[in-house]
């Protein structure tokens, strides 16, 4: 992936991040620990699984979900959902 995709990515998943935990975009930084953002709990975790499965418009495989610790790796992981 280019520059240009890591950070369209990373823009994407600091969004749906901050429509979830109810926080500014700014305040999610790439290396961030999700399980760490203010507001993350289990309520959380459902209204970002259902952003990330309404992007990419098809259910996520769990384990997928689990496999992601920061911000860096869920923008990976729906990129390489999204092929």
């Amino acid at each position: 992936m280019g520059d240009a995709a890591d950070k369209d990515g990373l823009m994407l998943a600091r969004r749906l991040l901050a429509a979830a935990l109810d926080l500014d975009e700014g305040e999610i930084e790439p290396d961030a620990q999700i399980v760490e953002l203010p507001g993350f709990d289990s309520l959380a975790y459902e209204r970002l699984v259902a952003s990330v499965e309404e992007h990419l418009d098809r259910d996520l495989d769990p384990l997928m979900m689990v496999s992601i610790d920061t911000v860096s790796d869920l923008a990976e992981a729906m990129a390489r959902e999204s092929r």
